[in-house]
């Protein structure tokens, strides 16, 4: 018997809004432990793009955010280092807002 292995994709698995809150508020808590900023910024641009993946195709939040399908993908990963811009926009055209508290 061969064992298939698939690549694994959090948006996959992120089916409500509650669901979505939760991965990003990890994602924001795992960033704040991260060794350096850039770190920090990769693990929230790749949760950013696995709930935006889940909630709506990319090419519709590509063209609600003004920017292009690939530079949102490359954005949205953890390779991507995006501006502050290009996150406000694909947040709100994934249906979201940010909000932010303070440490306690």
């Amino acid at each position: 018997m061969t064992l298939k292995i698939r690549e694994f994709h959090a948006g996959d698995h992120i089916h409500t809004e509650q669901t979505a809150i939760c991965y990003l508020q990890v994602a924001m808590e795992e960033a704040d432990k991260a060794e350096t900023s850039r770190q920090g910024a990769a693990i929230i641009a790749d949760a950013l793009g696995e709930v935006a993946r889940a909630q709506r195709h990319m090419s519709a939040i590509a063209s609600d955010a003004d920017r292009s399908r690939s530079g949102i993908y490359k954005a949205l990963s953890n390779q991507g280092d995006p501006a502050l811009s290009t996150v406000i926009s694909a947040v709100h055209a994934a249906g979201g807002s940010l909000t932010v508290t303070m440490a306690r």
